[in-house]
């Protein structure tokens, strides 16, 4: 229920990994296949994530050969630190944050702290309310957005 946290390609790399977890050695093809994905779209998720570094500091690397994918992780690696690192940089938290921060914001001061478009913030908000009914609370998208709930619930 948290990969609700995560957008769209941070999911698919998580699911990405969790194969290659499962099943170490996979081939491209069959991957991209579980993912319901393309090749290139596969090889496009694992270098992107590459780029940004995380790789490197979480200790964990997925590599091709032969048309083959390998699962590389260090002893001490964490998937918890993967989840976390991979949610952090997701659209749905980050909006959480500022509207914590600054609930007198409206859709429109997200769109631009966020470098989005309102209608971008909108369905981000819309699929995060699954996650947040569980703990009952709501947001209202309304001018300004509001997340509503008991305080307690909201703090915590």
């Amino acid at each position: 229920m948290y990969e609700l946290f995560l957008d769209k390609k941070a999911r698919l790399f998580f699911n990405l990994y969790r194969q290659l977890q499962r099943e170490n050695r996979q081939s491209l093809e069959g991957i991209a296949k579980k993912l319901a994905i393309s090749q290139w779209s596969v090889m496009r998720l694992i270098r992107q994530f590459q780029s940004m570094g995380l790789h490197l500091r979480l200790g964990i690397d997925i590599l091709r050969q032969e048309g083959r994918l390998y699962l590389l992780t260090l002893e001490d690696f964490d998937e918890r630190q993967l989840f976390f690192r991979l949610m952090e940089k997701c659209l749905v938290l980050q909006l959480l944050q500022l509207l914590w921060q600054h609930p007198n914001f409206t859709v429109a001061d997200l769109a631009k702290a966020v470098f989005q478009s309102p209608t971008t913030i909108r369905r981000a908000l819309r699929e995060i309310q699954p996650l947040l009914a569980q703990y009952q609370l709501d947001i209202k998208l309304g001018q300004p957005p509001l997340l509503r709930g008991s305080e307690a619930e909201i703090r915590f």
